[in-house]
């Protein structure tokens, strides 16, 4: 599982334990909404400072960033098909 916060980070979790796999940073305000991939390597991330985010589930780091948004992105989500 994945969750985005008002700290400005992704962190991914273990949902048996509970516990904290990875916390992701790059984001300059609160992230709204992340969602997975359909092949569930790659998160998108949209934030408060309008920029989405892909990301690496593996290594944590961040793929790409797109600028184009004006204002929040309060939604994400890949298509069933969605190659990132």
């Amino acid at each position: 599982m994945v969750s985005g916060s008002r700290d400005n980070t992704l962190r991914c979790w273990n949902l048996e334990s509970g516990e904290e796999i990875k916390t992701f940073r790059g984001h300059g305000a609160f992230v709204n909404s992340v969602a997975f991939s359909p092949d569930g390597q790659t998160i998108i991330s949209g934030s408060r400072d309008a920029t989405l985010k892909w990301w690496d589930l593996g290594s944590g780091k961040e793929k790409q960033t797109l600028i184009e948004h004006r204002d929040h992105i309060n939604s994400v989500c890949f298509s069933p098909t969605a190659r990132p």
